[in-house]
């Protein structure tokens, strides 16, 4: 009999230590995510310089090539973070369909004017 009231106090210890829980429970995250403040400046003040270009020394019929000039664009951020930027012609109203003599890092020609910027329009009365 002793043996009995043993193992059926134990049996019911064990029972007291089972809980029910749920399978699940909600857990909410809530977040202000505040990016770094980045400025992003060109070269020269983003002014490509071609210096005085005499109008005599301009074709009238043909493709007129200044050369190269090089803008260093820089983006400071005030922390690390990671950036991505892209350029967009805001006159691309103006582009000439033109084909531009070896402005390519290999040589070759340009006449793809999806690639070409445009410069503006002046107009003359």
């Amino acid at each position: 009999m002793f043996k009995i009231i043993t193992l059926l106090a134990g049996f019911l210890s064990v029972l007291s230590g089972v809980s029910y829980a749920s399978d699940s429970v909600d857990l909410k995250v809530t977040a202000t995510l505040e990016a770094a403040a980045c400025t992003p400046t060109l070269s020269d003040g983003g002014e490509a310089k071609f210096g005085h270009i005499p109008v005599g020394n301009l074709s009238e019929t043909q493709t007129n090539q200044l050369g190269s000039r090089f803008l260093t664009l820089t983006i400071a951020c005030s922390e690390s973070t990671p950036v991505g930027w892209f350029i967009t012609d805001n006159k691309k109203d103006s582009v000439q369909a033109l084909t531009i003599t070896n402005p390519k890092f290999n040589g070759e020609d340009l006449s793809d004017a999806s690639y070409e910027f445009g410069l503006g329009k002046v107009r003359i009365s």
